[in-house]
């Protein structure tokens, strides 16, 4: 029997008002954990219901439990809808639903899409935030159904193979790396990497076929000509101390 379930419904309890929210998830225990992360990333700025009720009562106020289990997709939906009218979460004195259930869900407008564009324009996750999403995706592999459909997806969309960088981009790129500096560990692992034979074949591949310009040649003789010289008065010293 267990082989044949293919999704199910499940319901969130406010503990504090009653309100509750009907939900079709093909994993139960992931989308729990998505509406939980969904909080602690994006704050105040979600516009869910539910999230907001979450980031309000705190998670510890809540309860999920699966209350039905379909071996099919429309079993699940008419399930879905079905509930939700049952509950009548659909209605914002009831639950946290945005629309009635069932198959294609709440599809916002247009004018609705740019003032969310527009409202989340310029803003940027905290490093916590950042970590946390880290953490949640490591270990996470995708199905091989899940790489099929990425691969479709982006069939005929132009990549950055041969593209270049407008002046804006290259000076924001600079700023970004200004005052990075390598870790001592850092260093270490790129040495070693340096002196792999699968390092050398993989720059003398990206190299292949590249000609320089006359202006990049004087630059990269310029700053050889400088590393000599330093090494030579390394040498120097070295010498004049013994």
């Amino acid at each position: 029997m267990e082989n044949n379930i293919k999704a199910y419904v499940y319901l969130i309890t406010n503990l504090v008002d009653g309100k509750v929210y009907v939900g079709k998830p093909n994993d139960p225990k992931r989308r729990w954990k998505e509406h939980r992360c969904s909080i602690l990333i994006t704050k105040k700025r979600t516009c869910s219901y539910l999230h907001r009720a979450l980031l309000k009562y705190g998670i510890l106020n809540f309860k999920f439990e699966v209350i039905d289990i379909l071996s099919t997709e429309e079993d699940a939906y008419k399930s879905e809808i079905e509930y939700i009218t049952k509950f009548n979460s659909h209605n914002a004195e009831c639950g946290y639903n945005l629309h009635g259930g069932g198959r294609g869900g709440y599809s916002p407008s247009i004018e609705t899409r740019e003032k969310l564009r527009v409202s989340s324009t310029g803003k940027k996750h905290s490093q916590e935030a950042k970590d946390k999403v880290r953490c949640a995706q490591q270990g996470r592999k995708a199905s091989e159904e899940t790489k099929q459909k990425m691969s479709l997806a982006h069939k005929g969309q132009q990549t950055r193979l041969g593209s270049k960088a407008s002046d804006e981009t290259k000076a924001k790129q600079h700023i970004a790396k200004l005052g990075h500096t390598w870790t001592p560990a850092q260093r270490i692992a790129f040495e070693k990497l340096r002196q792999t034979s699968e390092y050398h074949a993989h720059m003398s591949k990206m190299n292949r076929g590249i000609k320089w310009s006359d202006e990049r040649k004087a630059k990269h003789s310029t700053t050889l000509k400088i590393a000599w010289a330093i090494r030579k008065a390394s040498m120097y010293c070295q010498n004049s101390l013994q």
